[in-house]
């Protein structure tokens, strides 16, 4: 009797709480992270096999979780985060491109070329000179506010990525003081451990992170240990690291002449702007300019003594008998990016010919930016971070914003090579823009210097040019719109380019471009939404607290809750009996 006692009493008491684990389920229905949580039960253990039963007994609270799955979600999630942010920092680009039928770069290049159209058909109309130098300072502001647009998109990327591994550190810590209660507990509590799954999760958007749960717990951002034990918390870093460019010329390119005599001559040129030339007999430093080795000399000795060159280049020579000419920027990364030309002008030869750099041995700028654990350098694989770190890197292969500004700095290498100058042939055809005119000696060669630089930062309009625009002059500017065999690569405007196009069809193709990487980004990440949509639901269907389910569990608990009641009612009463016949 009185074990029977014993079993009702155990079934009132594993119902209560049973009923109390259901309501405490529908009470967190709407908690952040929460996960619905099973009552465990057990059989009690029997004394001997001849005895029925000796009831029930409760083993524990058990949250329902699946950790494959779990792991797999967030891993989507992480992938999610990168092409969101990737797609908004796109949609900030395109927007800066973005062209009406009045409105956009284009028109105003249409307008400019029109303006030069105007004036060609009377080059001394005051008012059509004005209208051209207007168009031509809507050139220059237009390219340049395109560019600084950009350029503004990265501040704000990189102030975002700080921000960002503030909240990564803030992150770690806050795992680290849950794993340190969690240490202290014999049996790990649910709540700390759904709040460590939230955290898990929100540091998943930012990185990517592998975990291991197994004995001590790890965590690991992009491969590197972040998280270990119960308190060994490693913060994150950015790091920041731009190289400058440098140019390398070797002796041996300067052994170009014949022979170094009378009449032999360099001009170097710095960002189609400011140029100076040393010719064979000059003085420099107190030096008459007689050998190669004395030319180089010279040659760094005005770089670094003309003001506006030495502003941004510094230029020593180094080595005697393997003598180099090192030009290197005073500006870091990309910012400091600069254009040398050296032209060689042979006169017993009659020949004239650009230097180029030596490639292997010169350094292009770079921008670097990546993060760090313990000096440990994280490639990141996905996440919020990684569309932020590979668009301020020039290496990393993936930078659109890298793309986009050299595309803008091609077009204003060639517009202002093609608006230098030109050469007009026995036939009256043209040689197009400054770097053909400066290999030949033949033709009749023609400077107009209307715009100058190499880099939309260097792009300036020279305006006091207009007055000295004459019908021949004009009559060669209105062909440029046409062509439409134009490099934008750097080299001689010879027509043999394999992608040589039009100025306004160049620019076109990179509105083209961003429209089309934009349009890739949306559907990877529509895709990646998909994906990360459908594990989701899979997931919450397991961890999720479903109201409906839980009422017919609580109903289901309130009937085992009185019928042990009604039990212990009716044993009760049996044992009255008896002790009232025994009195």
């Amino acid at each position: 009797m009185l074990n029977s006692l014993h079993v009702a009493q155990s079934g009132l008491t594993a119902s209560r709480t049973a009923v109390e684990g259901v309501m405490n389920n529908i009470s967190n229905e709407h908690t952040p992270g929460y996960k619905k949580r099973i009552v465990e039960f057990s059989e009690s253990a029997h004394i001997d096999g001849s005895v029925t039963g000796r009831g029930i007994q409760v083993e524990g609270v058990k949250r329902i979780t699946n950790e494959y799955l779990y792991d797999n979600l967030i891993k989507e999630e992480s992938k999610e985060s990168y092409y969101m942010e990737l797609s908004a920092r796109l949609s900030d680009v395109e927007s800066l491109f973005f062209e009406t039928t009045e409105s956009g770069f284009s028109n105003d290049l249409n307008r400019y070329f029109q303006a030069m159209e105007n004036l060609r058909s009377d080059p001394n109309n005051e008012i059509y000179k004005n209208n051209l130098k207007n168009q031509a300072n809507i050139i220059v502001e237009d390219l340049k506010n395109l560019y600084q647009g950009i350029e503004n998109i990265q501040t704000v990327t990189k102030s975002t990525i700080k921000d960002d591994v503030d909240i990564i550190n803030g992150i770690l810590a806050d795992i680290g003081t849950i794993n340190e209660k969690i240490g202290q507990q014999i049996v790990p509590p649910n709540d700390l451990l759904d709040s460590r799954d939230a955290l898990e999760k929100k540091l998943a958007e930012y990185v990517d992170i592998t975990i291991d749960r197994t004995d001590d717990y790890e965590l690991r951002i992009g491969g590197v240990i972040a998280v270990r034990y119960n308190t060994n918390i490693h913060n994150v870093s950015v790091v920041e690291d731009s190289i400058a460019q440098k140019d390398k010329i070797n002796k041996s390119d300067f052994n170009a002449f014949t022979t170094f005599a009378t009449g032999d001559s360099v001009t170097y040129r710095q960002n189609n702007s400011s140029e100076f030339t040393i010719s064979y007999g000059d003085t420099i430093n107190a030096v008459v300019v007689d050998t190669p080795e004395e030319l180089m000399d010279a040659l760094a000795y005005q770089i670094n003594h003309t003001t506006i060159m030495s502003a941004g280049v510094t230029a020593t020579v180094t080595g005697t008998s393997s003598a180099v000419l090192e030009l290197e920027s005073t500006i870091k990364g990309e910012a400091g990016t600069f254009e040398s030309v050296f032209i060689f002008n042979d006169s017993s030869a009659s020949n004239t010919s650009f230097i180029a750099k030596d490639v292997a041995s010169s350094v292009t700028a770079k921008d670097d930016a990546h993060i760090e654990i313990f000096d440990a350098s994280i490639a990141l694989s996905s996440g919020k971070l990684k569309a932020g770190i590979e668009n301020l890197s020039t290496e990393s292969g993936k930078n659109k914003f890298s793309d986009y500004k050299t595309k803008l700095d091609q077009f204003v290498q060639t517009f202002v090579d093609m608006h230098d100058s030109f050469v007009t042939q026995g036939d009256g055809t043209y040689l197009y823009g400054e770097k053909a005119a400066d290999l030949d000696s033949a033709g009749t060669k023609t400077t107009i210097g209307l715009f100058s630089g190499a880099t939309v930062n260097t792009f300036v309009f020279n305006e006091s040019a207009v007055v000295s625009l004459d019908q021949d002059k004009l009559d060669y500017l209105s062909k440029i719109q046409w062509k439409e065999d134009l490099a934008f690569d750097g080299s001689v405007q010879d027509g043999t380019a394999g992608d040589a196009t039009s100025l306004s069809k160049f620019f076109q193709s990179t509105i083209v471009t961003i429209s089309s990487d934009k349009e890739n980004i949306d559907y990877l990440k529509d895709t990646q939404s998909a994906i990360t949509n459908a594990l989701e639901g899979s997931y919450d269907k397991l961890v999720k607290v479903d109201k409906d389910e839980e009422m017919i569990n609580l109903i289901q608990f309130q009937s085992a809750y009185e019928a042990n009641a009604k039990i212990i009612t009716v044993v009760d009463e049996m044992l009255a009996t008896m002790l009232g016949m025994i009195r």
